[in-house]
């Protein structure tokens, strides 16, 4: 998924004849928007990630994996869950 930015999408009007610029408003609307992308494409890169993961699971024949302090395991819907020892769910980790 291409990211768009809204600087690429900004319509140009005739002198005098469009909207009035707020730059402040602007640009924090702008840093925004890229953001708001930039988290859906995270997503995005999750879901597939979730899935690559759960069809190795899968393929390996395992339900359960665990490796130094890793913890991955498959629940009977196939949903397949992560761990690591001493971090939060919500903890960015490294790749």
């Amino acid at each position: 998924m291409a990211r768009r930015s809204v600087a690429d999408q900004v319509q140009n009007h005739m002198p005098g004849t469009g909207p009035q610029k707020n730059p402040r408003v602007h640009k924090k609307a702008v840093r925004y928007f890229d953001l708001m992308q930039a988290r859906k494409a995270a997503g995005v890169a999750e879901k597939e990630a979730k899935t690559t993961l759960t069809e190795l699971m899968i393929a390996e024949g395992l339900d359960e994996y665990e490796y130094g302090g890793l913890k991955v395991s498959i629940d009977t819907k196939r949903n397949v869950k992560v761990t690591l020892e001493g971090r939060d769910e919500g903890d960015e980790g490294e790749e």
